[in-house]
């Protein structure tokens, strides 16, 4: 089925890009991309879940085709406001009841900090929310000073105004182990190769800041991650979810990388698997 495909205003008249798939199922799928991508790097979720749910992307402010300046937010929590917009929307428009939350890598992290903070009296509403490799701590060698630092060090970060867009702050070898991968996202014009550092320093101070605390034991919460992700400090989301939240039914795919969904058959396949599965046992 094509999917509906609108520009819808948020509270501050920026217009996020979104496509609908409705089949008239009892609940829906929102799902929240990752940081410097777009909606079109998840069109699976379209055919991982066939007909069972009715099926809601958007790109994130500042990327793929939505408004705001590209690859920036300032404050991080607007994510989490337009998030809370499009649900109401979805509301209002569609006469949505029930639905589940969708995240990967940054958009998990918006996920989490909305259910944390801004979910409100909506709890009955929300069937679940499912994330993927949320960045609770970084990977990598600088991930080894970021993810020592106090909270209170990035929030100062966070709050100077001034930016510069840098490239090569993502190694795109960390996201799958398919060699494709690198060609076909840097030959998406969609996509983000160079981003902000207010963006990159927001994300951080969100994470230090969301992933201090639990996120809401009132919601069913799923994670998954891949154990050979090193996008993400695996270590420091393991020591997350057993020292601070350990509410979360927990899936790992053993050796895969940061995007499983972009993954050679072997993990990507699982992964589909988990999705569908879950998914199924949360509505029938």
């Amino acid at each position: 089925m094509e999917p509906i495909k609108r520009a819808i205003p948020m509270r501050d008249g920026v217009k996020i890009y979104t496509e609908v798939v409705e089949h008239g199922a009892k609940y829906w799928l929102i799902a929240s991309h990752g940081i410097g991508e777009h909606l079109g790097r998840h069109k699976y979720l379209q055919e991982v879940f066939g007909f069972d749910v009715n099926v809601f992307q958007y790109d994130l402010r500042g990327h793929g085709r939505s408004g705001g300046e590209k690859a920036y937010i300032d404050p991080f929590d607007q994510f989490m406001e337009d998030l809370k917009d499009i649900i109401q929307y979805l509301k209002t428009n569609y006469k949505m009841e029930g639905y589940i939350l969708y995240g990967h890598s940054m958009g998990a992290l918006i996920t989490c900090g909305f259910v944390q903070n801004y979910l409100g009296d909506d709890i009955e509403n929300l069937r679940a929310m499912i994330v993927n490799a949320p960045p609770v701590g970084v990977g990598g060698p600088l991930g080894k000073f970021v993810n020592k630092v106090k909270s209170g060090f990035f929030n100062k970060l966070a709050n100077i105004k001034m930016s510069v867009p840098l490239g090569g702050l993502v190694d795109l070898n960390t996201l799958s182990h398919r060699n494709q991968v690198i060609e076909e996202f840097n030959n998406d014009p969609l996509n983000h190769k160079k981003l902000h550092t207010k963006l990159l320093l927001e994300m951080v101070a969100s994470s230090k800041k969301v992933f201090s605390r639990r996120i809401n034991d009132k919601v069913e919460k799923y994670i998954s991650y891949g154990t050979g992700d090193t996008l993400i400090s695996v270590p420091e989301l393991e020591k997350y979810l057993k020292e601070v939240d350990p509410s979360f039914t927990v899936r790992t795919i053993e050796g895969a990388r940061h995007e499983q969904y972009q993954e050679i058959e072997k993990y990507r396949v699982p992964y589909f698997n988990y999705l569908r599965d879950l998914v199924k046992s949360l509505i029938f």
